[in-house]
């Protein structure tokens, strides 16, 4: 009876080992975007556009791991009912999101249904907006990319002018307009 006892007992601790471990691997990828910001230098001066040129704009990655992103979160500075913020593999669009951002100033969070993505392929993030944080280095100087951040490598910012929903071409190295991130849960 007591062999019984401790094998039960030593199954049961493994089945809880077991279980933490599955819990801790799958891993959020959070606050990216303030680390982002500091790896890049892009904290050190902000400038908050209300009404500027209308631009689709964000930030292309690729994970070095499978995950999926399940939250978009947006900081603009001003209030907008209808932000576009899409997710691109390549040209293709996976996912827009239509979100009503409510306060200014303030990064407001949206859950979403998840969005798979695969190790080593390059994705983009981006909005559709008029308002928006411009971040530059204050010496003037650029960017340096790839930056690495977590599963996260960032490979470009870029940006196209207008209202039209379009992957953006034109890379910039010497500001960031922003400011949008997302909650990304590691897969394993």
């Amino acid at each position: 009876m007591k062999t019984y006892n401790i094998l039960a007992c030593f199954l049961l601790a493994i089945s809880s080992i077991i279980s933490c471990n599955n819990d801790s691997e799958n891993s959020y990828v959070t606050n990216f975007l303030s680390d982002y910001l500091k790896l890049t230098k892009f904290e050190n001066k902000v400038t908050s556009i209300k009404n500027g040129n209308s631009m689709e704009a964000g930030l292309f990655f690729t994970p070095s791991a499978d995950g999926k992103i399940t939250k978009l979160k947006v900081k603009i500075p001003d209030v907008n009912n209808a932000l576009k913020i899409t997710l691109w593999k390549g040209p293709t669009i996976l996912k827009t999101e239509t979100v009503n951002v409510t306060k200014a100033d303030t990064e407001q969070v949206f859950d979403i249904s998840d969005v798979m993505l695969t190790k080593g392929t390059e994705y983009a993030i981006t909005m559709n907006s008029n308002d928006w944080y411009k971040r530059t280095i204050t010496d003037g100087s650029n960017a340096t990319y790839p930056s690495a951040i977590g599963f996260l490598k960032f490979t470009a910012f870029k940006t196209i002018d207008g209202t039209s929903q379009t992957l953006p071409t034109t890379s910039v190295s010497n500001a960031y307009y922003g400011d949008l991130s997302f909650d990304y849960l590691v897969v394993y």
